[in-house]
């Protein structure tokens, strides 16, 4: 009788140890095939938060950053400025975006298109615009101008395109959400697209605006 509880024991333990060494390989396995996947398994083309290997933007300085401010403010935003015909409206001369919402927009016109060959070489074409008047009915008939501040009325401004390198270098527009298992679809007209626009113009929507003139700069503008 002693004997076959003794046994029974060392079955228990010897499951017990089987047990704990197939554990143990499976983990293993699990973990092997997760870093396999990881380091072999990623499409490429796809977001990444790590740009420190990438190339230097080239950059200007802060002198020839004045200078093209003051070229633009002196000959071109006057000219626009008369142009709008509305007594004491000064049309814009800078657009900016939040960093976040930049951020985002990158990051889902590359998550849409990651692991695609044709759109590794992505990019963003500015295109300048004008609101129009902000205040009528047709205006606020559309989403895209409705609840905008009305004092954006007949001023330009700009809003963002994206676009691909083709393979004859060329860098052309394209919509990153009608693309589907890497092949371009169709658009539909009024649809949503991922082209941004709405970033805060200066001026306005500096409340000083209106008490500032064509030549002067508004608060929080180096430039």
């Amino acid at each position: 009788m002693e004997n076959l509880k003794n046994e029974s024991t060392n079955d228990k333990l010897l499951y017990a140890m089987v047990g704990l060494v197939l554990g143990v390989v499976i983990t293993c396995v699990c973990v092997a095939l997760f870093f396999k996947m990881d380091k072999n398994d990623v499409k490429p083309h796809c977001p990444t938060c790590d740009y420190s290997t990438a190339e230097n933007f080239r950059g200007i300085s802060d002198s020839t950053a004045h200078d093209l401010a003051n070229r633009y403010r002196s000959e071109c935003q006057n000219i626009l400025s008369e142009a709008i015909g509305q007594q004491g409206v000064t049309d814009a001369r800078c657009v900016q975006f939040p960093l976040a919402s930049l951020k985002k927009y990158i990051y889902d016109m590359e998550s849409k298109v990651c692991g695609c060959e044709k759109y590794s070489n992505l990019g963003i074409r500015f295109y300048f615009g004008k609101y129009p008047d902000l205040n009528t009915a047709e205006a606020q008939a559309n989403p895209d101008y409705r609840g905008l501040n009305k004092s954006y009325s007949f001023l330009h401004t700009v809003f963002l395109v994206p676009t691909y390198k083709d393979s004859e270098g060329i860098y052309k527009d394209f919509e990153p959400l009608n693309v589907n298992d890497c092949r371009m679809g169709n658009a539909t007209p009024g649809s949503r697209m991922s082209m941004m626009n709405h970033g805060n113009l200066s001026p306005p929507p500096f409340p000083e605006a209106s008490a500032i003139g064509r030549n002067t700069r508004a608060p929080g503008l180096n430039y």
